[in-house]
C-alpha cells in the first residue's frame, strides 16, 4: 500500500472556552514562515474572529523499529513534505513510509477540532493516520515509536484514511473532537493494526 502525502493545507474549527464555535479557519502552506529558532519547522497564522489563530508545524520520522526523531519539514509549491537524512528527490520528499514513517506534528495556539486536510500532491495515492493528543503536558514525540505511541496517555487515533489523491480535500472528525496537538502521519498499521477506510 503506497503511503505518500506531500502537501497539507488544513481547515480547523476553533472551540472557544465558552463552548461556542467560531467560523472555520484555513491555514495554507503559503501562509507559513520558518521561525528563526527552529530549523525545518513552520509557523502559520490566520486571522479570524474572535481571536487570531496560529499553528506551529514540525517534521518527524520513525524507522520501523526506532523512535520518532526530528526531520526536516520542507515547503514546496504544492505544500509540505518531509525529508530524512539520506533522502532526496521524488517521491522521497513526500510524507511517506520510505526509510521510515513521516509525520507532521501540529501545535495550535488553542484547542481546535481539525476536520479537513488537503493534499497538494500525491504519488499514486496517499494513505494517512491522524491522531490527536489531549495530555496535560506537551507531548514528547521523540520518546515513542509508532508501535507504542497509542500506549502513551493522551494520544488517540482519530482515524486511518486511504486513497487520497492530488488536490483533494479529506473531511474527517465528524464527532468534533478537539485538541491543541495533532499528528498527521503517513499511514502505518503499527499504530493500531487497523486498515485505513
Amino acid at each position: 500500500m503506497t503511503s505518500n502525502i506531500a502537501a497539507i493545507a488544513c481547515t480547523a474549527l476553533l472551540l472557544t472556552t465558552s463552548g461556542l464555535a467560531s467560523a472555520g479557519v484555513v491555514w495554507q502552506s503559503s501562509n507559513c514562515a520558518a521561525p528563526s529558532n527552529a530549523q525545518g519547522a513552520r509557523e502559520c497564522y490566520s486571522s479570524g474572529s474572535p481571536l487570531p489563530f496560529s499553528v506551529e508545524l514540525s517534521g518527524w520520522s520513525a524507522s520501523s523499529t526506532g523512535k520518532f526523531s526530528s526531520a526536516k519539514l520542507v515547503g514546496y509549491a504544492e505544500g509540505f513534505g518531509i525529508t530524512r537524512s539520506n533522502e532526496s528527490g521524488s517521491p522521497q520528499h513526500a510524507i511517506d513510509n520510505n526509510n521510515g514513517t513521516d509525520a507532521i506534528l501540529m501545535h495550535f495556539n488553542a484547542e481546535v477540532a481539525l476536520n479537513r486536510l488537503a493534499t497538494g500532491w500525491a504519488y499514486n495515492d496517499a494513505d494517512i493516520s491522524i491522531l490527536r493528543y489531549t495530555g496535560d503536558q506537551a507531548p514528547v514525540l521523540g520518546a515513542s515509536k509508532v508501535s507504542n505511541l497509542l500506549n502513551v496517555p493522551g494520544w488517540e487515533l482519530v482515524g486511518n484514511y486511504h486513497t487520497l489523491r492530488t488536490n483533494v480535500a479529506l473531511d474527517f472528525n465528524t464527532d468534533g473532537k478537539s485538541a491543541a496537538w495533532w499528528l498527521v502521519s503517513a499511514y502505518n498499521s503499527a499504530y493500531t493494526g487497523i486498515a485505513p477506510t
